[in-house]
């Protein structure tokens, strides 16, 4: 599941970088994702698709943010 790989990327980078800052960042994305998936779906906010439309935006939002996270590991170990 996508949360659970966020949540691991998450654990991985505060590991890798001796600092638990990522979590802070990863709280103020969460409230971002929230905003943006409705922002996508709001036209459909009475109707019965409103549910799929954001959750698939959500989804979408997240698999960018844990390719971005599994970017920032990559980063790091070259460093």
């Amino acid at each position: 599941m996508n949360a659970d790989n966020l949540a691991l990327a998450c654990q991985r980078i505060a590991r890798q970088d001796g600092s638990t800052t990522v979590f802070d960042v990863q709280k103020a994305w969460t409230a971002f994702q929230e905003a943006e998936a409705r922002r996508r779906s709001e036209r459909f906010l009475r109707g019965s698709m409103y549910p799929m439309v954001y959750c698939a935006a959500a989804e979408r939002l997240t698999r960018t943010r844990i390719k971005e996270l599994q970017r920032w590991i990559e980063e790091d170990k070259m460093d």
